[in-house]
């Protein structure tokens, strides 16, 4: 018997604009595909966090392709226009932070009179605006030498029959990204350990308060080992 080939998913980027001023995106992936005219009176602002104010559009066709048994590619480096109003260009996506980072530097240097930016979905991760060119520079050497950031033993379920015991927190953040329980992606817990591990791994957080939303999210997820 044949197996059903499941079909391709174009998922695309939904522009939120609020009456205060805040412009901020989401994915239809975390709409769950709604059309516009449902979701203009369901999402809330990210700034004032006022409900079914905002002027929703899609300033771009940006598309990724998702398929079964592919890894969750959330990073994106784009590519905006001279106003810094919407994306114009999406450059690259990645499910790895550091592959990620690469990209949006390498994007820096190529084209260094352009608006470019790294986002986790909707989260401004960089933003070329906000630094110049020798300050990316700087801190991506920080971040390679900072990759592999001590922090106390953790021991998780890799599988349901095989430990491992993460020391640091790059490899850490991979499990979360790659190798966490489908059923627990995306919980408030499992969120809150991805966003602390970016902050740890720019350097804004101690690797022991990651090391505390990382627990929380693996005891959450069945998969920490106590004791």
């Amino acid at each position: 018997m044949e197996e059903d080939s499941a079909p391709d998913v174009q998922l695309g980027v939904i522009c939120i604009e609020c009456s205060c001023g805040r412009r901020s995106w989401r994915r239809d992936t975390e709409c769950g595909f709604r059309p516009l005219r449902e979701l203009q009176a369901l999402l809330r602002c990210d700034g004032c966090r006022r409900k079914g104010t905002a002027k929703l559009s899609r300033p771009i066709e940006l598309v990724e392709v998702a398929r079964p048994h592919e890894e969750k590619r959330n990073f994106t480096v784009e590519e905006w226009d001279e106003v810094g109003d919407r994306p114009v260009v999406l450059l690259a996506s990645a499910s790895d932070f550091h592959a990620a980072q690469g990209a949006y530097l390498g994007a820096r240097i190529s084209r260094p009179k352009k608006a470019m930016m790294l986002r986790q979905w909707a989260r401004v991760v960089n933003w070329s605006r906000r630094e110049t060119l020798e300050e990316t520079a700087r801190r991506m050497v920080r971040l390679i030498a900072m990759s592999y950031l001590q922090m106390a033993p953790v021991t998780v379920w890799e599988t349901s029959s095989a430990r491992r015991t993460l020391t640091d927190v790059e490899r850490a953040a991979s499990m979360l990204l790659t190798k966490w329980p489908k059923a627990c992606m995306d919980t408030d817990l499992h969120r809150a350990a991805q966003v602390a591990a970016l902050e740890a791994l720019g350097g804004h957080l101690p690797a022991e308060d990651f090391r505390t939303a990382f627990v929380a999210a693996a005891r959450e997820a069945e998969v920490l080992v106590d004791g």
